[in-house]
């Protein structure tokens, strides 16, 4: 009979760590917890992964591969809140599988090559592609709760998850190594959080989904990692209903009351809704938002883009302009006013109205 391999240990045997020698690293110190040497999920998510942006490239041309625009991530599956919570839930799930652009996608696969294959040998595939679907779902959730009005897309959140999940396994096994292992550790991570707040406010990423993935894997991985002596492993069947309920739970407080800043939201929500009403129907409803927001420029904006679809350009003019009276310098209302200058043939004002979309298009 073939002899017990290391990685093949049972949960829980290998020794505590006494002293950290010169040299040693993160991934010394989790060798002896590897239930696995090799890792096929990983193989395959990336798989996936590719076979969609392939397909995406050929059916839609070369626009995918650099700046997809939010349109066609939205007819691919992208998360959309005004969509998702219109019934489309299963944008929740897709959008893990589209990326914004080929660079997206090859940043993202290195990443979930090099920790997607590190945390399913830890964790074993079955346990591993749990943890990185529930923080996929749970990063498109929170993505939805914070910025509901963003264009989501991208494997992050479920790769963040995983990030989260290797951290869990660092947390159940910390007093297994001395305090300057640990402290390495937590630095590391320390400044991977910090990149990840700085990347992405500079270049508008969604952190809801990121952070969102990150924690939802890392409370899975407490549930998944096989520690014997932790407080986390006796509750392991657990696991899955636990970060079940608070995903859907986090899902309804998302559809109910996101976090809806500037009314966007609201507004992208209405519209919708009366795309497919009657002219007069659609008018009557756009006076109810009307009532119930008076104060707020979005609302008008919405009962102007229903005068312009109907080609009542003098009607839309007045909205914008009631738009703005409410709230000056909404950005919105100059780029509505300056598409119906244009229809109209008042090409000055329009190109006087689309200067100022373009000025606070830079200063943002």
């Amino acid at each position: 009979m073939e002899a017990e391999r290391p990685d093949r240990q049972s949960p829980g045997s290998p020794e505590p760590v006494q002293k950290v020698q010169a040299g040693f690293s993160l991934l010394d110190g989790l060798q002896p917890y590897m239930r696995q040497e090799r890792a096929p999920a990983s193989i395959v998510l990336i798989a996936i992964n590719l076979i969609v942006f392939v397909i995406m490239a050929v059916a839609s041309g070369e626009e995918v591969l650099f700046m997809p625009s939010t349109y066609l991530l939205q007819e691919w599956g992208a998360n959309f809140g005004p969509l998702t919570f219109n019934g489309e839930y299963w944008r929740i799930f897709t959008s893990c599988f589209i990326h914004i652009g080929i660079a997206h996608l090859l940043i993202n696969m290195y990443v979930l090559w090099d920790y997607g294959s590190l945390v399913e040998r830890l964790y074993g595939t079955r346990y591993y592609l749990i943890l990185y679907l529930l923080s996929g779902l749970g990063g498109s959730c929170v993505s939805l709760l914070f910025t509901p009005t963003m264009t989501s897309a991208g494997a992050s959140g479920a790769i963040f998850g995983v990030v989260g999940g290797l951290f869990a396994c660092f947390f159940n096994i910390r007093k297994r190594f001395p305090s300057e292992f640990n402290r390495l550790v937590v630095r590391f991570f320390f400044l991977f959080v910090v990149l990840t707040v700085v990347l992405g406010a500079f270049a508008k990423l969604d952190n809801g989904a990121h952070f969102g993935g990150l924690a939802i894997g890392f409370l899975s991985g407490l549930f998944f990692f096989h520690e014997r002596s932790s407080f986390w492993y006796r509750l392991r069947f657990l696991g899955i209903p636990i970060v079940g309920i608070l995903i859907f739970g986090i899902y309804k407080a998302a559809l109910t009351t996101p976090f809806d800043f500037d009314d966007s939201y609201a507004a992208l929500s209405f519209s919708i809704k009366t795309a497919s009403m009657k002219k007069d129907r659609a008018l009557q409803e756009a006076d109810s938002f009307i009532a119930s927001n008076p104060d707020k420029g979005l609302a008008y904006i919405v009962k102007a883009d229903l005068f312009a679809k109907e080609n009542n350009l003098k009607g839309a003019l007045e909205f914008y302009n009631k738009a703005l009276e409410k709230e000056p310098g909404l950005k919105q209302a100059y780029s509505g006013k300056a598409f119906t200058e244009m229809r109209s043939g008042d090409y000055k004002d329009a190109i006087a109205d689309a200067t100022i979309v373009i000025d606070k298009g830079e200063s943002e």
